[in-house]
């Protein structure tokens, strides 16, 4: 899963949170950032009715270690 979404989401999105946001604008997509309280950013995406998917993002670490 890391070799394949995280890098990938990583590489491209690092330091540009909103570019992220923007290209998830789809049909079925909720920002769910500010009910988290813990990601840069959270999308909730409704592929299938019975099936959600979360994706937090963290830009940076908070704690000074560097990137995610």
């Amino acid at each position: 899963m890391v070799e394949h979404v995280e890098t990938p989401l990583t590489k491209r999105f690092k330091g540009k949170p909103d570019e992220l946001f923007s290209a998830s604008r789809l049909p079925g997509v909720t920002d769910v950032t500010y009910e988290t309280n813990s990601a840069d950013l959270a999308l909730l995406f409704r592929p299938l009715p019975r099936v959600p998917v979360m994706l937090l993002f963290w830009d940076e670490d908070r704690f000074g270690v560097g990137p995610r």
